[in-house]
């Protein structure tokens, strides 16, 4: 179980689409900044709301089409025999390939999270809102 995990993670490590996912977050967070300055009142709180609700969405795509490209890559390179190839039941290998997409999930998350809890007002709103996006990558 643990040789899956390992292996999604470096192919994610590898691949240009999670690098370049980070960068997009970066400038989207940016251009949510420059939308909330232009606000008369509470621009702060504009700010978090275009860079939560953009990131959110930019995470969630990112997401799905890094795992069908993974896969359809899996298929290409005919690397999933390689890994079916071992004594592995299915439910180990859905179990383990789950579970190295939900870390992947969650290192993207991790800077998006610090993000809005420097940008945000609450603490506790943050909290909330980075355990939900959590959740909903998780099970994504």
């Amino acid at each position: 179980m643990t040789p899956t995990i390992r292996f999604v993670l470096v192919t994610a490590l590898r691949d240009r689409l999670f690098a370049s996912l980070f960068g997009l977050l970066m400038m989207t967070i940016a251009v949510a900044v420059f939308l909330g300055g232009g606000a008369v009142t509470e621009s702060r709180e504009m700010a978090v709301v275009y860079a939560a609700g953009g990131a959110r969405v930019l995470v969630m795509l990112g997401l799905i089409v890094f795992t069908a490209f993974h896969v359809e890559k899996l298929y290409d390179t005919r690397e999933i025999e390689a890994i079916l190839a071992r004594a592995i039941s299915r439910e180990n290998f859905v179990t383990s390939y789950w579970a190295g997409l939900a870390v992947v999930s969650v290192l993207l998350i991790i800077p998006l999270a610090a993000a809005v809890f420097v940008l945000g007002l609450s603490i506790e709103g943050a909290a909330y809102w980075s355990a939900s996006i959590v959740f909903e990558a998780v099970t994504l």
